[in-house]
């Protein structure tokens, strides 16, 4: 099954933002673009788990989420290497950049929204030391584009800052803000 929301990049930032929407309900799709030998991916899919898990596990401890609630959490949450990456990219109507601080590594994650992400969707990235206005080139159909810089840790703080470029749609931008307080998030602008 396709999830309307997609996080690129298995990084704690990824992981982040997939708790944030399975707990508002939502299937996520974190995507690894980096191709991995079977025992790396092992590897990946196990850290991924454990810190989810943990996390989750925290959030029971303090009350927040009963224990029963973690499994169907954990099950919205949809893990896929980069072989899968194509279908879970064009499947998204809302996709999230999250990979290091470095332009090649955006240029690249970038490069494969472009090449799947169907023309409608809604391409944000979540950097927090990369301009806006950088990124766009980066991003074919950049009226759909803008950052989404999550505060940390991304599933407990509401607030999410919004940068746009002057390119930016007006609709895109009232559809993210409108995306993002349907999981109990406070955009700003």
């Amino acid at each position: 099954m396709s999830a309307r929301f997609c996080a690129v990049g298995a990084g704690r930032m990824g992981r982040g933002i997939a708790i944030a929407f399975a707990w508002a309900g939502h299937r996520i799709t974190l995507v690894d673009l980096k191709p991995r030998t079977p025992d790396a991916w092992a590897r990946l899919a196990a850290e991924v788990e454990a810190e989810l898990r943990g996390a989750l596990g925290a959030l029971v401890q303090l009350g927040r989420l009963d224990e029963a609630q973690v499994q169907p959490l954990l099950d919205r949450i949809v893990l896929v290497p980069a072989a899968d990456a194509p279908g879970a990219l064009a499947a998204a109507e809302l996709l999230f950049e999250g990979l290091p601080e470095t332009m090649d590594a955006k240029r690249e994650a970038f490069a494969a929204i472009n090449r799947h992400a169907q023309p409608g969707a809604i391409v944000t990235s979540t950097t927090s030391s990369i301009l806006v206005t950088q990124l766009a080139a980066l991003v074919e159909r950049p009226e759909r584009f803008l950052n989404m810089h999550w505060l940390n840790p991304a599933y407990v703080i509401p607030v999410v800052e919004l940068s746009t470029h002057p390119g930016t749609s007006a609709e895109v931008l009232a559809r993210t803000k409108a995306l993002m307080e349907g999981i109990g998030k406070l955009p700003v602008v």
